[in-house]
């Protein structure tokens, strides 16, 4: 069985086992977010889904982030290499 929203036999069982009555509101707002959750799971499962509280990103802001990020880490990159001879490291 592959991953699926809570059931209704599901929250049944629950209330059965626990002994706690939940209101009918409560039980469809569960459902609701387990579903909700379950969507949210599986689109961010794509190795480039984007965060859940991010905005999309044009192409033009993707290039301009992506540039960011290279320089940056060209930067720590250049900075560990070792110095060439006889050049001291500041």
């Amino acid at each position: 069985m592959g991953r699926v929203p809570l059931s209704w036999a599901d929250l049944r069982a629950w209330q059965l086992g626990t002994g706690q009555r939940l209101p009918p509101w409560q039980l469809r707002a569960l459902r609701q977010a387990s579903a909700e959750w379950l969507g949210e799971h599986l689109r961010a499962a794509k190795p480039d889904a984007p965060a859940p509280w991010s905005v999309a990103l044009s192409d033009e802001q993707r290039s301009a982030v992506r540039n960011k990020v290279r320089a940056v880490f060209g930067a720590l990159a250049r900075d560990r290499q070792p110095a060439a001879r006889g050049q001291p490291r500041d």
